[in-house]
């Protein structure tokens, strides 16, 4: 449901990290469409993108993309569709966070060098390069 007048109202958003019904992401994704936004949703490979297709019926007009935060190509890829097919986004949400199985077992103590780097890769680095894109390939720059 769609309210008319909402905070969000003729805005529209990036939603990076939506993988399944329990994502943070799909939550705020529904708060943001009830306010009114229009919302482009992320996806990280084909396989994931079957699940977002299907949540994804659920909001008004949503425009799809494949976007693996861990490739700089794919993430300049995503951002200059999203210009070429909106022109300009109003916000951006990176809700990504990833870590290697064997680096979520056991004591943190023990995560190796290797896992720790994946994890910070994709959970943090990735919005490096997400909140810049807008300014270069929407023309309106994310809020940083």
């Amino acid at each position: 449901m769609i309210a008319k007048g909402g905070l969000l109202e003729g805005k529209r958003g990036l939603i990076i990290g939506v993988a399944n019904k329990r994502s943070i992401a799909w939550g705020i994704a529904q708060k943001a469409t009830e306010a009114g936004a229009q919302l482009c949703l992320t996806y990280q490979n084909e396989r994931l993108g079957e699940n977002v297709r299907e949540l994804a019926a659920e909001l008004k007009h949503p425009l799809l993309t494949m976007m693996d935060v861990g490739s700089d190509s794919q993430i300049v890829m995503a951002f200059d569709e999203i210009r070429k097919k909106w022109g300009k986004l109003d916000f951006v949400v990176h809700a990504v966070a990833y870590a290697p199985r064997q680096a979520l077992a056991g004591s943190f103590l023990d995560t190796s060098r290797e896992d720790f780097r994946v994890a910070l890769d994709i959970s943090a680095y990735s919005w490096r390069p997400s909140p810049t894109q807008p300014s270069r390939s929407c023309r309106r720059a994310a809020p940083s």
